[in-house]
């Protein structure tokens, strides 16, 4: 049986990723950032920005979603067309992930590096940090919340490991709450399970 796009597992990166190269005297300080929208990848570029409003140029391409729903960016910021923000985005497309942004941060050295030259830096400095960043395998996932009476606790936990999930955070109140991240394709045989470990007595929702 062929998965869905909704349920297939995709790669991304697990944290910040750095890396630097140094070509005939110019630096390239890139980052791989993890990000969920496109509003947290053009915040990224910008905090990036500001940091190195020094720099010569910073070039930056991002990447988010799967299958027809892909969405991407890239900004050359004043190199030659075509050689700094496709390069990068290259980079990550290479590799084949997604919900990620690179930022290449460049300080000129005086020597012209030519559009070949400009080209395999930036798509190197972006490997690096894609390869730094530690590329993760995921499954789409869906938050949901739980709750349940006290004594049902430790089997809802259960539940939650069998089922690959994780956990948020947890209220305790009148009943106990469990915010959750379980894999898409696992959410039906989730409540399906929870109803059966507590009696029917979990309160499940989106």
């Amino acid at each position: 049986m062929r998965l869905t796009v909704e349920f297939q597992a995709y790669r991304t990166v697990s944290r910040l990723g750095r890396a630097e190269l140094e070509i005939k005297g110019s630096r390239f300080l890139a980052q791989a950032f993890p990000v969920s929208s496109e509003e947290e990848a053009e915040e990224k570029i910008r905090v990036v920005r500001a940091h190195y409003s020094d720099a010569t140029h910073n070039c930056s391409a991002y990447r988010l979603g799967r299958g027809a729903n892909v969405i991407y960016r890239f900004d050359d910021d004043g190199e030659p067309a075509g050689t700094a923000g496709r390069p990068i985005l290259q980079a990550i497309e290479g590799k084949g992930l997604t919900d990620v942004a690179v930022v290449v941060t460049r300080y000129f050295g005086g020597v012209k590096l030519g559009a070949g030259g400009l080209i395999r830096a930036y798509s190197a400095a972006a490997s690096a940090a894609l390869e730094d960043a530690v590329p993760v395998e995921r499954y789409p996932q869906v938050e949901l919340c739980v709750s349940v009476p006290y004594g049902y606790y430790g089997a809802v936990q259960d539940v939650v490991r069998k089922c690959g999930g994780s956990f948020l955070r947890t209220q305790f109140a009148e009943h106990v709450t469990l915010f959750l991240l379980i894999p898409v394709a696992m959410e039906a045989e989730f409540v399906r399970l929870v109803a059966d470990a507590t009696a029917g007595r979990a309160e499940i929702r989106r």
